[in-house]
């Protein structure tokens, strides 16, 4: 009988008590340690299906998905790339279906996704900036073509 009560706790926390008892004050109790939940769990922020239902809507996905054209007609200094909000629109639309599809199920931490989306907005801001200074600079240093008519 005594080797069945060795590894129980005490209530008096003697030499018989549970070890962790000693370190750990509360685990016997469902105190939250060592692999028990805590009783009240902290609130959790929202679910993933909820970010992304709120992050990839179209109206998110306008700056990535035109990317490509911005940055051509930065570099060309040809309005043909401007998309107009229709295509604009298309683009974002089945670009954030893409996404949400892609991400269905997947294992994933919103907070990379977001990250990505917004390093992707920043890039494409500053190097749609930089390609038309540089055509500008380009631009000014050639000698008015109009002047010689």
């Amino acid at each position: 009988m005594a080797d069945e009560n060795k590894n129980k706790p005490s209530e008096s926390g003697g030499a018989g008590s549970n070890l962790a008892d000693k370190f750990i004050p509360g685990v016997s109790e469902g105190k939250p340690g060592r692999g028990r939940p805590p009783k009240n769990p902290a609130p959790k922020g929202p679910d993933k299906s909820e970010i992304i239902a709120e992050l990839f809507t179209p109206e998110q996905f306008i700056s990535i998905s035109t990317l490509p054209f911005d940055l051509a007609q930065a570099a060309t200094a040809w309005d043909g790339w401007e998309l107009d909000e229709k295509e604009e629109r298309l683009l974002a639309t089945s670009a954030s279906a893409t996404a949400r599809e892609f991400l269905k199920g997947a294992s994933f931490d919103p907070k990379w996704v977001i990250l990505s989306m917004f390093a992707l907005n920043l890039g494409k801001l500053i190097a749609s900036r930089a390609i038309a200074y540089k055509t500008y600079k380009r631009d000014m240093a050639k000698p008015d073509d109009r002047k010689a008519s």
